[in-house]
């Protein structure tokens, strides 16, 4: 109330035009180290920024990639469990270490965890499965990721449903005997995860898992360690021979490196969203427990450390088995002892200098330079040191830069997938490109991705004109003009089918898009399978403001393999007073 008279306060978000470009690089500090930042010229001094993150513990470094999979903006299955999972181990940690909880991981702990459990209750399917959403047919290995999750979260004196965890093991129980053949082929690291995830809730089978351990040879490196995990649930006997069998073969199969020891595939795993990062952590994770003092533990840790990009992993799958992996090793370990100082320099300027010892140690330090104090087209002189190599404890260190390329500069790109996006009339049967509509016009969006091969876990982000809102056609308030539209749309729909050209609009009909998520600057939409072809994807807008607005690129990326991604160029769209 502002002088007796009412009054609003609205916040507005600006968004900066252009594709936001990060790269960056991790590692630790034994002695000194030195890295050289080239910002490219054409950067615009006022956007972007240089971040530093130095961290004595992996406690500290740990919460930086929480973050991440906490603040990853869409929560399918999979990343409902991711969220919240590697907190629930990290908060167990610090408890048993000892560590303070100086960002308040405990007290964040119980609503986080519930909004995921109750989440997760409204997407389990009948058939007592998960699928990748709620409306996605039920997976193995995402049921048994989510079975896993709600076991740990009751281990850690959540309440969980009973009659969610005895539908979920039912149905893995059924999917493993299920006969196998040519026409039913089953992954054995499906298998190996789902009969991990059971012995870990106490309803493994020692039979099932015994008879699968007795053909390692199907296995990949990660099916390998959940197998091992499975069995030492089971027998509690880290002695196992088929135990030590199993990790013999991991420790003959490691790549030993100068960054450290890693594990590394034949072939990426779409359908178990597995990479050799995901491996890698798994595989530490069956070290740690069942040999902590394992020769090839601190190297893994060390490679895993230098594998993250922009302080976390790639993708949520990758942080989330990492975060484990490395939590687990942090009890095992202990990485309670420091004592050193460092200093960071950034050219000429001294950031920081602190020190390091039991007091702080759970405590990162996070520099950021703005991009108008780096040298733009020029080499940037990066060094931290530490006071002594030999004195105890360890520093990790991230760095980041984030710059925007002026949009100009931004070019369509095609890394394994390509998407275009075209803007139609919708009362124009003539299927001609616009830039510009009237104010109240309906305009058609046309998003076509091209799949050179088939394609997983794929999302579509379709970033939109700001004076222009999506229209929601499902609701029962949608007009009737919008109805026939759609009712069109459906006809062309059927008759695209015909000629073997794959698409969807809104309502979903016939569309390998399962789930779409309308944002106020964005169209999302994911199809957990993308087979080779041609797929067209439509929807509609209302222009509701008057402007010239600039258009973020359309991009679509796997999920799990961020690496396959393509985008469109930028543009801009007018709606006319």
């Amino acid at each position: 109330n502002v002088s007796g008279l009412d009054a609003v306060e609205l916040t507005l978000p600006a968004y900066v035009y252009g594709t936001a470009e990060v790269v960056g690089t991790a590692g630790e500090v034994e002695d000194a180290v030195k890295e050289i930042v080239q910002v490219p010229s054409y950067v615009q001094p006022d956007r972007g920024e240089l971040t530093l993150e130095l961290s004595p513990s992996l406690a500290a470094t740990m919460r930086y990639s929480l973050r991440y999979v906490e603040e990853y903006p869409y929560e399918c299955v999979e990343q409902t469990v991711s969220r919240f999972l590697p907190r629930i181990a990290l908060h167990r940690a610090i408890n048993e270490l000892g560590l303070p909880d100086t960002e308040d991981i405990g007290s964040e702990l119980p609503s986080l965890v519930t909004r995921s459990i109750q989440r997760l209750y409204r997407y389990q399917n009948m058939d007592g499965g998960w699928g990748w959403w709620s409306n996605d047919a039920s997976r193995p290995e995402i049921t048994a990721y989510a079975f896993f999750g709600l076991t740990e979260a009751e281990r850690a004196g959540f309440s969980i449903d009973d009659y969610v965890l005895q539908r979920a093991a039912d149905y893995l129980y059924s999917y493993l005997g299920q006969p196998t053949d040519v026409l039913n082929p089953q992954s054995p690291d499906t298998r190996a995860f789902i009969l991990f995830a059971l012995a870990q809730a106490d309803q493994g089978d020692l039979g099932l898992t015994n008879a699968l351990a007795e053909r390692p040879e199907t296995l990949s490196y990660y099916g390998k360690a959940f197998l091992a995990l499975a069995l030492l649930e089971l027998t509690d006997d880290p002695s196992n021979f088929r135990i030590q069998s199993l990790i013999s073969d991991l420790t003959s199969n490691a790549i030993v490196s100068s960054t450290g020891s890693h594990w590394q595939e034949e072939e990426e795993d779409y359908h178990n969203m597995n990479t050799a990062t995901r491996s890698t952590a798994i595989v530490l994770d069956a070290l740690v427990r069942i040999e902590p003092d394992h020769p090839l533990v601190e190297s893994t840790v060390r490679w895993l450390m230098v594998a993250r990009r922009e302080g976390h992993w790639e993708t949520t799958q990758e942080t989330a088995m990492s975060l484990l992996a490395l939590t687990d090793y942090l009890e095992a370990s202990g990485e309670l002892k420091a004592d050193y100082s460092y200093k960071v320099r950034v050219n000429d300027d001294t950031l920081s200098e602190r020190k390091v010892d039991s007091s702080n140690l759970s405590e990162p330090e996070e520099l950021l330079v703005a991009m108008s104090d780096l040298l733009l087209g020029e080499d940037n002189d990066v060094r931290i040191a530490r006071s002594s190599a030999e004195a105890p404890g360890r520093l990790y260190y991230t760095m980041r830069l984030r710059y925007f390329p002026p949009a100009e500069v931004v070019e369509a790109a095609n890394y394994g997938v390509s998407v275009s996006r075209e803007y139609l009339s919708a009362e124009d049967d003539a299927d001609q490109a616009i830039a510009d509509a009237d104010l109240g016009d309906l305009v058609k969006v046309r998003l076509t991705v091209v799949a050179p091969t088939d394609l997983h876990y794929v999302v579509v982000e379709d970033f939109l004109p700001a004076g222009l809102e999506p229209v929601d056609t499902s609701l029962k308030t949608t007009s009737l003009e919008i109805q026939q539209m759609l009712q069109q749309e459906q006809q062309e729909e059927r008759a695209s089918w015909r000629r073997g050209l794959h698409s969807g609009w809104w309502s979903g009909l016939y569309s390998y898009f399962t789930h779409v998520d309308m944002r106020d600057n964005r169209v999302v939409l994911f199809a957990t399978y993308l087979p080779r072809g041609v797929h067209e994807y439509t929807y509609f807008l209302q222009a509701t403001t008057a402007g010239q607005y600039r258009v973020m690129p359309a991009k679509t990326y796997e999920m799990y393999f961020p690496e396959v991604w393509g985008s469109t160029d930028g543009g801009t769209f007018t709606v006319n007073p």
